[in-house]
């Protein structure tokens, strides 16, 4: 049985699969397997795929009939072998040392799983200068480890200085933790669920703070710049309400809180997005969505955590949206700017 098994979803991504499978093949951690999954490709990936398994035994390819990323994922779930379980989107890559890090940092706590900082590129795999400012004048942190509830509580935090977030390709998962634990198929959004269950099962995380994944944003073509309203009402809205619940449900009451308090957060910021792009009647609905939910707001915006800008920001949302939304505007076009000239 290999250390690591890897998973990568593959769909008519011919112009990045060769980078993505690069940098597995290049791994320092040599000890493993690259579960390949071709989800009905109609460009050269099928081609692509094959050619590196010809080359490499460590790669294993499987062509099936298009089913989406979770489908895909799964598919490679149940064939790999591996003691522990990784993904990769076929258009991201790699750092070489990341699969060997996390595996280690797994071994040296006695972790469930890792995570990893991660850095966005652009289509080029280049770094834009924000996110290159973002290290540290005196380098990367040693790995560290956490108990479950500190994890979920970073993670939940939305931090930057202990960047975590629902993503499974950043990730290194043990396999007892994953064993039966699928995707949820014909939705995005996805990794919502299977990082909150996993983790949640897990009694120590471990975390490398070093941005080791390579996440390619901005593609004309990613499921993720399509559709976005549809999507967020259809997939991440319901997906983020199982997560509050699920906490719950587990006795995580401090979880759910702040899993809840996150997701009224991320509300205010879809309804801005949705005006900004014209997209009114994704905000109105957005607006109906969350107006039942006002006693538990306010019940969730009681506790320390939450800043006093945070509970004004919402106070003033469920007053009048239209007006949160003005304001925002002016926030951010006049005092934003002012702030940041002050600062240098």
């Amino acid at each position: 049985m290999p250390a690591v098994s890897v998973i990568v979803a593959i769909y008519n991504i011919e112009k990045y699969l060769p980078r993505a499978l690069d940098s597995l093949v290049n791994q320092t951690l040599r000890d493993i397997e690259i579960i390949a999954v071709d989800d009905g490709s109609t460009d050269s990936c099928p081609q692509i795929a094959d050619r590196y398994a010809e080359k490499d035994p460590r790669i294993h390819v499987i062509h099936r009939k298009n089913g989406g990323l979770s489908a895909a994922r799964n598919t490679g779930l149940s064939a790999a072998s591996g003691d522990y379980i990784g993904y990769l989107d076929g258009d991201d890559f790699a750092e070489p040392s990341m699969y060997e890090k996390m595996f280690r940092a797994c071994k040296d706590f006695g972790a469930g799983m890792c995570c990893v900082r991660y850095r966005i590129v652009d289509e080029d795999g280049k770094t834009p200068p924000r996110e290159l400012s973002r290290e540290p004048a005196g380098g990367w942190k040693a790995p560290v480890c956490f108990d479950r509830d500190e994890a979920v509580c970073h993670w939940l935090a939305q931090e930057d200085e202990i960047l975590i977030r629902n993503s499974v390709w950043s990730k290194l998962f043990r396999r007892d933790l994953v064993e039966g634990l699928t995707f949820a198929e014909g939705h995005n959004s996805e990794d919502i669920m299977y990082t909150t269950i996993a983790m949640t099962k897990a009694s120590k995380v471990a975390y490398v703070d070093e941005p080791l994944y390579n996440y390619v944003f901005g593609r004309s073509d990613s499921i993720m710049n399509k559709d976005r309203g549809e999507r967020r009402f259809r997939d991440e809205i319901p997906f983020l309400r199982q997560q509050i619940r699920y906490f719950r449900d587990h006795g995580m009451d401090e979880a759910s809180d702040r899993a809840a308090f996150w997701f009224y957060t991320q509300m205010l910021y879809y309804d801005l997005d949705f005006r900004e792009a014209g997209m009114k009647d994704y905000a109105r609905r957005l607006e109906r969505e969350i107006r039942p939910d006002r006693a538990e707001i306010e019940r969730i915006y009681k506790a320390p955590y939450v800043t006093e800008g945070d509970r004004r920001r919402m106070e003033l949302f469920l007053t009048s949206p239209a007006l949160y939304a003005l304001l925002s505007r002016l926030y951010e076009k006049c005092v934003v700017p002012l702030k940041q000239k002050r600062k240098s």
